[in-house]
């Protein structure tokens, strides 16, 4: 039968408790070092984060009175100026494409927009004009005192965009207005027009010698053929000369009223 033994219990040693300290001070040392790394981190992360979302959207790039333009503004509008740019450099060069030789100047069009965009401060000098300009016009059309809806801004875009949520609208007909010239005062005074008469008519007289006389319809025509009422009649010599084509007595088929019947038929046909 083994005799089971208890171990002795032994006191502690300098060495051990030497030992102990010094795992002590390694453990502190680890963790300060670890918290302190940790801090900066947090650190250098709350000011990337402060600086992106706080202080640099809230620069102020250009004032217009007392309107600002700030970083927050001016980006968005940057980004969807270089992404339309960019579809219309593709859009020419497909056209160059499918043209060929015939559309160099397509191709000469998308290049220079793909040098416009190489150059960030070319781009972003437009964006900056183009917003100075649209404060400048929002602040005169307040000066004026006018306004516009949102339904009037909405239609705007879906005319823009030719996109109608609705359904199309009917066109209607609208009257083209047209620009009359006028002069203003100095223009007058250098001119000084002058009122000009209208002519009047003058009654003229008539020849001596022409008359109306009415016209002896013929027996054998048509009463219900409509005929001139008056003849201007040739003017009339102050003796009268026999035809030569009547003769000197009266044929019973071709006597003078005949003749002169006959004329008058003549003449009203002419």
């Amino acid at each position: 039968m083994a005799n089971n033994r208890i171990p002795e219990k032994q006191g502690v040693t300098k060495k051990h408790l030497a030992k102990q300290e010094r795992e002590r001070r390694e453990t502190r040392a680890i963790l300060i070092a670890t918290l302190s790394i940790a801090a900066i981190v947090v650190g250098l992360l709350a000011y990337v984060l402060v600086d992106n979302y706080i202080v640099k959207p809230s620069t102020v790039v250009a004032s217009v009175g007392e309107k600002k333009i700030t970083v927050r503004e001016f980006q968005p509008v940057v980004k969807f100026t270089r992404l339309n740019m960019l579809n219309q450099a593709s859009n020419y060069y497909y056209y160059y494409q499918m043209l060929g030789s015939y559309g160099s100047s397509f191709l000469t069009t998308a290049q220079n927009l793909i040098t416009s965009l190489n150059s960030p401060a070319v781009i972003g000098e437009q964006v900056l004009n183009t917003m100075v300009e649209d404060i400048l016009i929002e602040e005169e059309a307040a000066k004026r005192g006018i306004t516009v809806s949102d339904e009037e801004v909405a239609l705007a875009m879906q005319e823009a965009f030719e996109f109608y949520p609705e359904g199309t609208l009917t066109p209607t007909i609208t009257p083209t207005i047209v620009n009359t010239p006028t002069l203003s005062l100095s223009q007058i005074a250098i001119i000084q027009p002058t009122d000009t008469p209208t002519p009047l008519p003058t009654a003229t007289s008539t020849p001596d010698g022409w008359r109306s006389r009415p016209i002896q319809p013929h027996p054998r025509s048509n009463p219900q053929r409509p005929r001139n009422q008056f003849l201007l009649a040739q003017p009339q010599p102050a003796f009268q000369l026999k035809p030569k084509c009547l003769p000197s007595r009266p044929h019973p088929r071709f006597s003078q009223p005949r003749f002169m019947a006959a004329c008058s038929r003549i003449i009203t046909r002419m």
